[in-house]
C-alpha cells in the first residue's frame, strides 16, 4: 500500500513537471502584461547598447514569431521641444511623461498574427493587427534592477498622438462603420471614430486597432467583385479598347485622304500652270539678280509717226 501511494505521488509530481515546463514555454499561458512585460525587458536590452534617440529593432524569441517590436530612448527636454516620430506612431511637441524622468524609454509593438490571441472586441473584427507603444523610465541602467523600469503616463499639451496604418484596406461603403479603438493598459477599451484615413489619434500609451461590425464584411470581401461584375468589367474593356484602336486608325486614314486630297489639288494646280504656259507666246528669260524674268524678243507693234508728209 505504501509503495502504491509513493508511486502516485512519483506521477502526480511528474506530471505537474511536464506541465508547468510546457506552460513556460508556451505562449498561451502569457497574458497582456506578461507578454508587455516580455518585450519591455528584451527592449531595455537593446536600449543598454544603443545611442539616444535611435529607434532600435528589438529581437523577440522564437515561440512569438511575426511579433515586432522597436524601441527607442530620448531625452524629456528633446521629447518636449520635438516630440517623437519612431515607427507608426507620432507624438507631438508639448509633451511630457508623468511622473517627469530625466529619459524616456518608448517601446513599439506590433502583434501582426498574434493580435486576435490577446485581443478581442464583442461585436466587433479587426481589420488591422494590434499596435502599440509604451513609456517608460529610462533614466537608470537596465542592468542595476528590473523592478526600476517604471511605466510613465504621458500628458499631451497641444495636438494628439496620431497612430498610422499604412496596410489597411479599407472596405468600400464602410468607411463609416470603422471604428478605433484603444486597449487600455488596465484592460478597458475605448472606441473613436476615425476623422482621417487610415489614421487614429489618441493621447495616451496602450494598444490600438481599427475594427468593423462583425456582421459587416471584411475588406477583402468588400473589395472582390462578384464574377458578373468581372465579365461586365471585362466586356467593357474590351469595348474600349476597340473603340480607341478604330478611333486611332480612322485618325490615321483622315490623315492621310487629306494629304492625298492637298498633293492632288496642287499637282493639278501645277498642270494648269504649264498648259498656260504652252499655250501663251514663248519668252526668253535673264536672270536679275537670283530670279529669272521673262523677257520679249521683239516689239511686236512699229512705231508709226503722225506726221502725213513723213516718207
Amino acid at each position: 500500500m505504501e509503495s502504491i501511494r509513493a508511486w502516485c505521488v512519483i506521477l502526480c509530481f511528474f506530471y505537474s513537471s511536464l506541465s508547468s515546463y510546457g506552460n513556460g514555454n508556451g505562449s498561451s499561458n502569457l497574458s497582456r502584461d506578461s507578454l508587455d512585460d516580455l518585450i519591455r525587458d528584451y527592449a531595455f536590452k537593446e536600449l543598454e547598447r544603443s545611442h539616444t534617440g535611435v529607434l532600435n529593432t528589438v529581437p523577440i524569441p522564437a515561440n512569438f514569431s511575426g511579433v515586432e517590436a522597436s524601441a527607442a530612448r530620448i531625452r524629456s527636454s528633446t521629447f518636449w521641444s520635438r516630440g517623437a516620430n519612431f515607427s507608426d506612431f507620432y507624438i507631438p511637441p508639448g509633451s511630457i511623461p508623468l511622473p517627469f524622468v530625466r529619459r524616456i524609454g518608448l517601446v513599439y509593438q506590433n502583434l501582426a498574427n498574434w493580435s486576435s490571441s490577446y485581443y478581442n472586441v464583442p461585436g466587433y473584427s479587426l481589420v488591422t493587427p494590434v499596435v502599440g507603444f509604451m513609456a517608460y523610465d529610462a533614466s537608470n541602467s537596465y542592468s542595476s534592477s528590473k523592478t526600476n523600469i517604471t511605466a510613465l503616463d504621458l500628458q499631451v499639451i497641444n495636438d494628439a498622438i496620431a497612430i498610422s496604418f499604412p496596410s489597411l484596406q479599407k472596405p468600400k461603403g464602410l468607411d463609416l462603420r470603422m471604428k478605433c479603438v484603444r486597449f487600455d493598459v488596465g484592460g478597458s477599451m475605448e472606441f473613436s471614430d476615425m476623422k482621417f484615413p487610415n489614421l487614429c489619434l489618441t493621447r495616451g500609451p496602450g494598444h490600438f486597432s481599427i475594427v468593423v461590425p462583425s456582421n459587416a464584411p471584411g475588406p477583402s470581401a468588400a473589395h472582390a467583385p462578384s464574377p458578373t461584375k468581372l465579365k461586365r468589367k471585362g466586356t467593357k474593356l474590351k469595348v474600349w479598347v476597340v473603340a480607341v484602336v478604330c478611333g486611332v486608325v480612322g485618325s490615321a486614314l483622315v490623315g492621310l485622304i487629306g494629304v492625298a486630297v492637298i498633293k492632288f489639288v496642287k499637282q493639278k494646280k501645277i498642270q494648269e500652270m504649264e498648259r498656260q504656259a504652252e499655250e501663251g507666246e514663248a519668252l526668253e528669260s535673264v536672270w536679275v539678280g537670283g530670279s529669272r524674268m521673262p523677257k520679249a524678243t521683239a516689239i511686236r507693234t512699229q512705231t508709226v509717226l503722225e506726221n502725213e508728209n513723213a516718207p
